[in-house]
């Protein structure tokens, strides 16, 4: 899998949880945002840890 088909799973990931909160009782609203965010960030942080061992290389 190459890091632009992994960063866009993640994003993916977290775009359908925090769409699909709504689906949930609202007790677990928070935290489905929260791990969507998490998502997000963790995806974010591989995509930058890709590219500086990239451009390290």
């Amino acid at each position: 899998m190459s890091p632009d088909q992994l960063f866009g799973l993640v994003a993916m990931t977290a775009l359908l949880i925090w769409l699909g909160r709504g689906f949930l009782p609202h007790r677990h609203h928070k935290t489905m945002e929260r791990l969507a965010m998490a998502l997000i960030g963790g995806g974010i942080l591989v995509a930058l840890a890709f590219t500086v061992l990239h451009f390290s290389s």
